[in-house]
């Protein structure tokens, strides 16, 4: 292994020597000598004319050893090393910028995967393997960047590059979204500074078209829903509750003296979390509708308090996320729907639509969903065109323009024109 030299002399601006050197461990690859050296002007074979293609920086920091850092050229080289020997000259050297085992800490890949192993204690597994297809995408993008040297411009590059995967704008906003929650939390839970990345770049996303259901529509298909399974469907589509979470419901989550049920847990990937699905997401308490209240008492009567208040007919088991998908296909081809709409849209979505279009207050829809967000719940704010058009019947111009007279007097211009 051939080092190019044992020590190099730089000056500078004032005359005062330079500690460290600019080195590389390869050789001419034609005459296989060292490469000569003319400190500021780079490394070469006078001979063939011939450069290194790689270089590295070392340098001796008194009290710490030897650091060595590679860099892309000749020229960054001199430039790192003068920016190191003024930071020791002024005494505001950090050697955790620059030698190696304490840089390495402050690596984006590093930190990535420490923050990956955080957030999968609460993340619910549908979401888990996209948290980590993010977190990858990312470390891979920018390799061993310290994050404290993140640019307003790297952020915006980190863009470019979720869009050249060919993801669309709704998930490469929740990439970016989950980049931004990790430099939260290396500046929170790590007290490490990021001063230098503020502007997280927009992402022009648009706004999901819900599917749903009038009630008129709901009752025809309810009549071709198995019976047995038609206790399931109605509390859905009678609450608004998430097919994930009604699966959830045990016996023990009914308050049956106040005629309520606390919704707090779910089922996510088959697994049953005690915790609802959604960021701030808490557990909810609703009364229960009055056509559920006869089946929910026969129930409670005839099982223990850690039975499943819905039980698949078929498995005598909570229904799967794979029993529910049969149910619903089953449901939808007999009722000939479009087979984009899924059970959610035929319940929850549903659900807050219809007591959007009736009237009721945002905050007590928000309350019967869970939301921790209204602008969550007014989303599903969507006006039919029955309703726009009894808006519009509301709207007149009659007694102020009528309107055989406008249409006379424009007949009259047109044929003065002619």
């Amino acid at each position: 292994m051939g080092l190019s030299l044992s020590d190099v002399s730089f000056l500078l601006e004032d005359g005062t020597p330079m500690r460290g050197s600019i080195r590389t461990r390869e050789r001419c690859p034609v005459c296989h000598k060292k490469f000569d050296h003319i400190p500021r002007l780079g490394l070469f074979c006078p001979e063939h004319k011939t450069i290194p293609r790689t270089f590295y920086l070392s340098v001796y920091i008194p009290g710490h050893g030897k650091f060595r850092r590679a860099v892309n050229s000749y020229k960054d080289g001199l430039d790192l090393l003068g920016k190191i020997n003024w930071e020791m000259r002024n005494h505001s050297f950090d050697p955790s910028r620059y030698i190696r085992e304490q840089v390495e800490r402050f690596w984006i890949p590093t930190l990535l995967e420490e923050f990956g192993r955080v957030k999968a204690r609460d993340l619910a597994p549908s979401y888990s393997s996209h948290h980590r297809l993010a977190l990858t995408r990312i470390g891979n993008f920018f390799g061993a960047k310290d994050v404290r040297e993140l640019l307003n411009s790297d952020l915006a590059d980190l863009k470019a590059e979720f869009e050249s995967f060919g993801i669309g704008a709704k998930t490469v906003k929740n990439n970016l979204d989950i980049f931004k929650t990790f430099i939260r939390w290396v500046q929170r839970y790590k007290g490490i500074e990021v001063r230098n990345a503020t502007l997280w770049p927009e992402t022009d996303v648009q706004e999901s078209k819900f599917k749903w259901l009038s009630q008129e529509d709901q009752r025809k298909i309810f009549l071709i829903v198995p019976g047995l399974d038609q206790p399931f469907v109605a509390f859905m589509m009678l609450h608004g509750c998430r097919p994930g979470e009604a699966s959830a419901l045990k016996l023990k989550d009914v308050d049956w003296p106040n005629r309520t049920v606390t919704i707090s847990a779910t089922f996510s990937k088959g697994i049953y979390r005690e915790k609802r699905k959604g960021r701030g997401a808490k557990a909810y308490t609703v009364p229960i509708h009055p056509e559920c209240i006869e089946f929910i008492g026969r129930r409670i009567a005839e099982a223990l308090p850690g039975a499943w208040l819905f039980e698949n007919p078929r498995t005598h088991t909570s229904y799967s996320e794979n029993a529910r998908r049969r149910l619903w296909q089953k449901i939808r081809e007999k009722a000939g729907l479009d087979n984009t709409l899924r059970l959610y849209d035929a319940t929850r979505h549903s659900f807050a639509s219809q007591q959007l279009e009736k009237g009721t207050d945002i905050r007590e829809i928000q309350a019967h969903l869970g939301h921790s967000d209204i602008k969550t719940t007014a989303r599903y704010s969507h006006p039919s065109l029955a309703k726009l058009r009894a808006n519009l019947d509301k709207m007149s111009l009659e007694k102020v323009i009528p309107w055989g007279a406008v249409g006379t007097r424009m007949a009259k211009k047109s044929r003065k024109g002619l």
